[in-house]
C-alpha cells in the first residue's frame, strides 16, 4: 500500500485486517520532517500523524482542502 505521492487534499483509504471497518479520510496535512499524515474523514473525525505508507489514495482528490487552508493562513 506504500505511496510516497500523496499531497494535501488527497482522499486517502485505510483497513487494517479483512474485517474492519475502512476508514476514509481527506489529508490537511503532511509533516514535512516525518512524512506522517494528518486530515478529517466525513464523519468530522480528525486523523492526525499517521503513517503515510498505510494509507491508499482512493483517486478522489478535494481541492477545497487547499483553499481552506490558504483562507486560515490569513488569519494569523
Amino acid at each position: 500500500m506504500e505511496n510516497n505521492n500523496l499531497c494535501v487534499g488527497d482522499v486517502v483509504l485505510f483497513s487494517e485486517g479483512r474485517e474492519s471497518i475502512r476508514t476514509k479520510f481527506v489529508i490537511t496535512h503532511i509533516d514535512p520532517e516525518t512524512g506522517y499524515v494528518s486530515g478529517i474523514g466525513a464523519d468530522g473525525h480528525m486523523f492526525a500523524d499517521k503513517n503515510q505508507s498505510k494509507w491508499e489514495k482512493t483517486g478522489d482528490y478535494c481541492p477545497v482542502v487547499e483553499e481552506l487552508l490558504d483562507v486560515l493562513q490569513t488569519l494569523k
